[in-house]
């Protein structure tokens, strides 16, 4: 760990009023520092992570694979130890599926493609029934999401146990040591290519073919809703698909960023599109964040780094839309607000950050930004490290966050080509 903080110092996120822009300032032009900057005060560590990811949040806890995939971490926040994952008997994690609900990480075993749960409070570990939970080995496709204490799965017709054949089945993890699955009768004929759950409103929306499938978790026997949309009318896509409450957004098969309304059947899509679908989209409470194809006021039709767009399902009219300043004032070499490849929304739909991609390292054109509320993007800096050469914009990749702390890979030698890479994180403040 590169330096420590005591609870009381890891502060909550500030905005950078009264702050002055060091010596030779290097913001946009005609703005304002405080404007433009969020304060962070940011734990450092110097276990070298992996570009395959970035890291995992939970509440008040953090998972990132280790030492080029030899461990699989996590860290208790405010503890600032580095401890090692454990895994039941015969599993290992996956270096890219592991994802946290709450206080328990879900972890897909990379051989086996089944699921298992380490319970951060207890320091539990179960694995699922791989006669029931599997997803056909490690070349089996990944289609498994975790919501609360439950757990949407579609799994290999070799299953042989809760629902002996069938793919889409729920798993409550609320005890670990007692698993409760739940296989779901009606199936689409078509191949399945996408699945979400949201375990507050109790539905799982399911993607196979041109239709949407909506299941009542609380009825598996009951047939879903449909919700078709033909090849004609632009189809239903193949990235990642997400639901929240009575809305699912996706990408269609131009690449377009859509909303299907679940109440009136409609579908709606902004007017900037086409977006960058195999970035993946993140959608809390009411808040939904993409990236969209660079555009000809940005200068260039390709990018790695892509305009971040948020807004609200029932408002597509009024999307956050970043100006693209640059954040060295000049040009884009030192990125540019609001530009990314990675977005995540807190659960509560009060922040989205953005940030670089994974792999590789983490560019001087990779930067950490933050929305908060539905405001524009800023830069987020590191309180105790001022520094005119890393232009008050912290380098990051991968940042992912809980309500209560975000976290995201960073360069350990910030003054090397290409540095080994570490975890970094800060805390938020409560809502």
């Amino acid at each position: 760990m590169k330096r420590k903080f005591t609870l009381a110092a890891v502060l909550a996120l500030v905005a950078c009023v009264g702050m002055q822009c060091p010596p030779g300032g290097n913001n946009p032009p005609g703005t304002n520092f405080a404007d433009t900057r969020v304060g962070l005060e940011v734990v450092k560590f110097t276990t070298a992570t992996t570009t395959d990811r970035g890291p995992a949040v939970g509440d008040g806890v953090i998972a990132f694979n280790a030492n080029g995939n030899a461990a699989f971490a996590w860290v208790k926040v405010g503890e600032n130890i580095v401890r090692d994952v454990p895994a039941p008997t015969d599993m290992d994690n996956d270096s890219e599926a592991f994802h946290f609900s709450g206080k328990k990480l879900v972890i897909r075993d990379r051989r086996s493609g089944s699921l298992y749960v380490f319970n951060t409070e207890d320091e539990n570990v179960q694995a699922m029934p791989s006669s029931s939970i599997n997803m056909g080995a490690s070349i089996g496709p990944n289609l498994w999401e975790v919501d609360g204490n439950l757990v949407a799965t579609i799994n290999a017709t070799t299953t042989t146990t809760d629902g002996a054949g069938q793919k889409i089945k729920v798993v409550d993890i609320s005890d670990i040591d007692n698993y409760v699955i739940t296989p779901f009768t009606f199936e689409p004929i078509a191949s399945i290519s996408g699945v979400d759950i949201d375990a507050t409103a109790g539905r799982m929306i399911v993607r196979a073919g041109t239709t949407f499938f909506l299941y009542d978790i609380a009825n598996p026997s009951a047939a879903p809703q449909e919700f078709t949309r033909s090849v004609l009318q632009g189809g239903t896509g193949s990235e990642e698909v997400q639901i929240q409450g009575n809305f699912v957004v996706f990408f269609d098969d131009a690449e377009n960023f859509t909303v299907l309304n679940l109440s009136t059947g409609q579908f709606a899509q902004p007017g900037r599109n086409p977006a960058r679908a195999n970035r993946g989209v993140s959608f809390e409470e009411s808040r939904f964040a993409f990236f969209t194809r660079q555009n000809a006021d940005d200068g260039s039709t390709i990018s790695v780094l892509n305009r971040c767009l948020t807004g609200t399902p029932t408002d597509l009219t009024n999307l956050v839309d970043p100006a693209g300043a640059f954040v060295n004032g000049e040009d884009d070499s030192d990125g540019r607000f609001g530009f990314g490849a990675i977005v995540d929304v807190s659960p509560d739909g009060k922040y989205v950050f953005v940030s670089g991609e994974t792999i590789v390292d983490v560019s001087v054109q990779e930067r950490l930004f933050v929305s908060t509320d539905g405001g524009v993007f800023k830069a987020c800096v590191e309180l105790a490290d001022f520094s005119v050469a890393d232009l008050n914009a912290i380098r990051a990749a991968g940042a992912a966050c809980s309500n209560n702390v975000v976290a995201w890979n960073y360069p350990i030698d910030p003054t090397v080509q290409f540095s080994t890479i570490g975890v970094a994180y800060a805390v938020l403040p409560p809502p």
